[in-house]
């Protein structure tokens, strides 16, 4: 009947397959037919990638497909530029796929290869193209400035778990998502580790495929509250919104204490910029750019006893900010008109020297799909069973017989 749900197994295999990554975008396509009797009544087509990410057992560091990769990424807002009125952004979300492509244009021709969206889960246009475009997506839900209040008010309600299982069975098919993300920059320590622990279990449970964390703020890299989940992530302002100058070992110095709390996690900067106001403010985006990067590239994870998964700029684009009395947020390497800041010339010829080769205009995927029948799945079982059952057989077997040849001594 029309308000059944059924479902069925069609298992398969994928022999000689191209893995994701951003420098190759390999995708496949699956084709469903449902037929009526043996006339097809209506088809769907999706695309899908395959990847392993995780973090390498023996070092901090992030692994794609078993090798060691560092991010340069951009945190962007999925909010419309166009048309530009008295030099701000239009406002407003981004709704066609034209418009979403737009923006990770920008984020690629500063050579990002990973993006963070704001504080929400993407428009489900935005990992479809990141798939084909070869930029990994750190994707969260908007649990972001909780305090420990709102989290026991949320976490009781089943808000945040309601949220996160829509949004890892969504994008459970998009390679390019690579980290979920469970809170942002938000108060309070039992509650939330209590929170984040609970989002943590649940992603394994439903998904299993992404690295888990969160943005806990830098003005406490001790924060114990990651110690469950993959990574520790970290938005980090020092010399810009947590007073003092801006220097070097400020930074350095967050880091390494970030680093002793979590020695065998990835370190993933998922914040650090500067407003853009006026030309002063421009220059001092620059100087804040040349600053971090020259800190956290010291220990990118793909250097000897690096520990730096990731460093991502906030943010791509000016934003309008929901907040009374602020209309709107000039941190982007770009502005409304699309034309670069100087930091975003300085950020594009940075991340150029380290960014991953660049994917070919067009991925014509290789491998050759091959239904797995029930009885060959069970025959691919039989020589792990038997192995299972002989091994421990013969060393008992053995056993037995040295126990045998041992000679008894006298009793007197």
């Amino acid at each position: 009947s029309g308000d059944s749900v059924f479902r069925v197994a069609a298992p398969f295999s994928i022999r000689s397959a191209d893995l994701w990554s951003p420098s190759l975008p390999a995708l496949y396509v699956l084709q469903f037919t449902v037929l009526a009797g043996d006339a097809p009544v209506d088809d769907l087509y999706t695309s899908f990638g395959l990847r392993q990410v995780r973090v390498d057992s023996t070092a901090p560091r992030i692994l794609l497909n078993g090798n060691p990769i560092v991010f340069n990424g951009v945190a962007l807002h999925e909010e419309a530029q166009l048309p530009v009125r008295q030099g701000e952004p239009a406002g407003g979300p981004l709704t066609s796929a034209a418009d979403i492509a737009s923006i990770l244009r920008r984020a690629v021709d500063v050579h990002a290869d990973l993006v963070r969206v704001d504080h929400h889960p993407a428009n489900q246009m935005l990992p479809v193209l990141t798939d084909r475009l070869g930029i990994a997506v750190w994707e969260e839900i908007p649990l972001y400035h909780f305090t420990p209040q709102t989290f026991s008010i949320a976490m009781d309600r089943g808000i945040p778990q309601q949220m996160l299982a829509e949004m890892d069975l969504r994008d459970f098919n998009r390679p390019s998502v690579l980290f979920h993300g469970f809170a942002n920059e938000s108060t309070g320590e039992s509650e939330r580790m209590a929170a984040v622990d609970t989002l943590h279990a649940l992603d394994r449970r439903i998904d299993g495929t992404r690295l888990t964390g969160q943005a806990a703020s830098a003005t406490d890299p001790a924060d114990p509250t990651s110690a469950h989940l993959d990574v520790a992530g970290y938005t980090m302002y020092y010399g810009v919104l947590y007073g003092g100058r801006l220097s070097g070992a400020a930074i350095q110095s967050a880091l390494m204490q970030a680093h002793r709390t979590y020695p065998r996690k990835p370190v993933m900067v998922l914040e650090y910029g500067h407003w853009a106001d006026d030309a002063r403010d421009e220059a001092q985006q620059v100087r804040v750019f040349n600053a971090y990067y020259a800190q956290l590239s010291s220990e990118f994870d793909t250097q000897p006893d690096g520990f730096v998964g990731a460093a991502l700029w906030w943010s791509l684009d000016d934003y309008w900010t929901q907040r009374p009395g602020i209309t709107v947020e000039r941190f982007g390497l770009y502005r409304p008109d699309g034309s670069l800041r100087p930091a975003g010339d300085a950020v594009g010829r940075t991340f150029a020297l380290v960014a991953p080769s660049a994917p070919p205009p067009a991925v014509r995927s290789q491998g050759v799909a091959v239904a797995i029948t029930p009885s060959e799945r069970h025959m691919r079982l039989l020589p792990y069973i038997a192995y299972g059952f002989a091994l421990p057989a013969a060393v008992l077997i053995v056993a037995i017989f040295g126990l045998s040849r041992i000679r008894r001594r006298p009793v007197w």
